[in-house]
Parts: structure tokens; sequence; C-alpha cells
């Protein structure tokens, strides 16, 4: 028989599945504040839990995305930022939450290929990159690099990187 998943209560926010094969969720349990808890949950292939209990990543926000690698690490947005910080598989932070710029707009987030996390907005005809490797050091300057796409923004859909840290860019269709 087929395996019937499993059903998680709070809202998922982001999923991600590390090298050693265990899923990773960001999550937003119920609540009526929009910037509510956002908390960090690891489950291995048989749907044991990696962590004793779920992590608390931040008391307001909401998930933005989520990679996973030798070690996990969350973005989530508030209503002035944009944050982003690393755990490893035990739950330990890595580092102190990084401050990006908030942008506008959908944002999405793929892995570098080394343990770092690049987060992406589209803002007029142009993507904004940010870069945070995996020391927790950002190397774009605040309010990302822009890269010309020539389109409008509303028309990315996605973003994902290789190993060699190459970034991809999904679009919609359109003339």
């Amino acid at each position: 028989a087929a395996d019937p998943g499993l059903s998680v209560q709070p809202a998922v926010g982001a999923l991600a599945v590390d090298k050693e094969g265990d899923a990773w969720l960001l999550t937003e349990p119920p609540g009526v504040n929009p910037y509510g808890r956002i908390e960090l949950s690891g489950l291995t292939s048989d749907l044991s839990p990696v962590l004793a209990k779920p992590l608390v990543v931040s008391n307001g926000g909401n998930p933005v995305g989520l990679v996973a690698g030798s070690s996990v690490t969350a973005a989530w947005r508030t209503s002035d930022a944009l944050l982003v910080r690393q755990f490893g598989r035990t739950g330990l932070a890595a580092w102190a939450p990084v401050r990006l710029t908030r942008p506008t707009g959908p944002q999405f987030v793929a892995s570098d290929g080394a343990s770092g996390i690049t987060v992406s907005w589209a803002r007029g005809a142009s993507l904004r990159v940010q870069h945070v490797r995996s020391d927790g050091r950002s190397l774009t300057p605040a309010g990302g690099i822009a890269v010309p796409l020539g389109i409008a923004s509303d028309q990315v859909t996605g973003v994902a990187s290789n190993r060699a840290g190459d970034l991809f860019v999904s679009l919609m269709g359109g003339a």
C-alpha cells in the first residue's frame, strides 16, 4: 500500500530536504497575528522527529523559504526586514539572524551550493539578489545587486541554483 504521508497541523511556509534525506519544515502555528511565531522542525524518512521539539525561529514574521544541505538556513520577513539564519542538525543556531533590506513583492530563496543562501526578489524590470555565505556574512550591498531581466517583475516565478553557485530564474510565459 502507498504511504499516506503526514498531515502537518500548522501552516507549512517552506519545505526542504537535507543531504541526509531528512525533511525540514518552516511552519506557522495557527494564530490571529499575521506576523506570528515561526518554528523549524525536521522529520526523518520514517517520520521520526530530528529535533526533540520544534525550534522557535522567530516570534514574529512570515516564512519566505528554507534551504537544506549539511545545515538548514531559514529566511523570513518581518514588518520591516527580511532575516536569514542558519541552524545545524541539532537545532543550534550557527549565527545570529542576518538582517537584509525588506524587499517588496515575492521573495525567493536558493542554496548557493556551499551552505549559504541567495535571496532574490523582482523589482521593476530587474531581479535583485542578495547573498549570505555559510558563515553568516552578506557578500552583497544592502538592497542587493540588480540583474536586468527586461521583463515585468510579476513574471518571475522562482529561482534555483546549482553547486557552482549559478542562479537560474524561472519566468511566466508571455510575448
